[in-house]
């Protein structure tokens, strides 16, 4: 699936700062475009396109699982909870495949229980840790529920867009660096209503410095 993985970034700071992803998801578009641009041809991004426009457009709503994930965060979900849901996207997106109509060997369908097992583990063991962090707080039954709802949505809009652009490449042809530059590009005004919180990060991670900000622009 073609998206920005500010992802490594985004777990590193999150403990400090929950109030953070929405400016790292951005940044991460950011070096996304440039980064499709740099390894692309812009005649071909540009002049001769072979995905229509009209087709990147549709992928928007899907990509605002993005920022569905994000605000999940502003309701203080566990961190443990939060890393076990956010990991188990191979799980809803087998589920979501299953719903419009994909086939899986039993060989793949137990490689991802397997996987999925593995991350509730590792995550188990890392549970005295995690609490230690701010993120680790209580939230009411509302909030957590309310809290996981959010990510599961935003894990199954991912799902589907891992499949619409499976379907994309089918019918166009593999345009990578076309896709993850429109795409992208488009999905960034989502985020326009949060630019004033944005730049206050910005400018609080490059108060000591550049190196906060290049090590948060590091594409994983």
């Amino acid at each position: 699936m073609l998206l920005p993985r500010p992802h490594r970034n985004l777990f590193l700071l999150i403990p400090m700062n929950r109030d953070c992803a929405n400016a790292v998801t951005l940044i991460g578009m950011v070096v996304v475009v440039i980064e499709s641009l740099v390894s692309g041809s812009i005649s071909e991004i540009f002049l001769h396109p072979t995905i229509p426009l009209w087709w990147h457009l549709a992928f928007i709503f899907n990509f605002g699982g993005a920022y569905l994930g994000n605000l999940s965060l502003a309701f203080r979900l566990p961190f443990p909870i939060f890393l076990v849901l956010k990991n188990s996207s191979l799980v809803v997106g087998m589920a979501i495949g299953l719903l419009v109509g994909q086939r899986f060997r039993g060989g793949q369908i137990a490689a991802v229980l397997v996987v999925t097992l593995g991350i509730v583990v590792a995550t188990a063991f890392q549970l005295p840790l995690a609490q230690q962090h701010p993120m680790h707080a209580s939230s009411s039954l509302y909030d957590f529920f309310f809290g996981t709802g959010l990510l599961l949505t935003s894990l199954a809009s991912f799902s589907m867009l891992g499949i619409c652009q499976e379907k994309t490449f089918a019918v166009y042809g593999k345009k990578t660096n076309e896709a993850m530059f429109w795409q992208n590009l488009l999905a960034i005004p989502l985020f326009f209503p949060c630019l004033y919180d944005i730049s206050d990060h910005i400018s609080l991670w490059n108060h000591g410095g550049i190196l906060p900000l290049i090590f948060i622009l590091i594409p994983n």
